[in-house]
């Protein structure tokens, strides 16, 4: 992924809002609303900060990720201690079938191999595992993660090109909804549609990239 130059999108939020020279809306005020609009975006969109990653895993059934984590997608397969060599492809299940069949489940006997895992849409960030993981064990995960945060004009935010339009809306957006003499509600209302609709609507993004869409065969 190239990513986005922040200054294009400073450049472009410029222009939107006449002020070229950056004397109303400063550089570093700009690249805040960047970060946050960055932030709102993968809210919204989870697919659009999506990444693989290898989760090394801790003792027992329940598993945490990481506080920068928006969403989980997937967990696809075991992996080797190198975090390259495949394993074992992991399957989606439901929690309420183990619970029926077996209601002890979370307290069998760690193994070093996970054949399915269990996610709940309530607790985004934390899912569980079974057979209950033996500490370290490690599987390949695909996750929606905030975006590193850009802080000068020559860093580069790593969303897909295709968002750019969206990340200028959300900018001048909150630029024009500054407290100030200058701000203007109705211009602000008109650039956060904008961005909203570039991306679809909040409940399709969610729906659409969360786990429990995916039905076990």
């Amino acid at each position: 992924m190239a990513g986005i130059s922040a200054s294009i999108l400073i450049q472009r939020a410029g222009f939107l809002l006449q002020d070229d020279e950056h004397v109303r809306w400063t550089v570093p005020e700009l690249i805040t609303w960047i970060n946050e609009a960055a932030g709102a975006l993968v809210t919204i969109r989870p697919s659009a900060g999506s990444k693989l990653v290898v989760l090394p895993l801790v003792a027992g059934t329940q598993q945490t990720l990481d506080d920068d984590v928006v969403q989980l997608l997937d967990i696809v397969r075991n992996v080797g201690a190198d975090d390259v060599t495949p394993g074992r492809a992991i399957r989606l299940a439901e929690r309420h079938l183990f619970d029926s069949a077996d209601p002890d489940w979370h307290t069998r006997p760690g193994k070093a191999t996970i054949k399915h895992y269990l996610y709940d849409d309530r607790t985004p960030n934390v899912f569980y595992v079974y057979p209950p993981a033996l500490a370290g064990t490690k599987v390949q995960a695909s996750i929606t993660a905030m975006p590193e945060q850009v802080l000068a004009t020559t860093d580069t935010l790593q969303l897909d090109a295709q968002f750019e339009s969206a990340l200028v809306n959300y900018m001048v957006f909150r630029a024009f909804a500054k407290d100030s003499e200058y701000a203007n509600g109705a211009i602000a209302t008109g650039y956060y549609q904008a961005f909203q609709a570039a991306l679809g609507g909040k409940d399709a993004g969610e729906q659409s990239v969360s786990p429990n869409t995916k039905v076990p065969a």
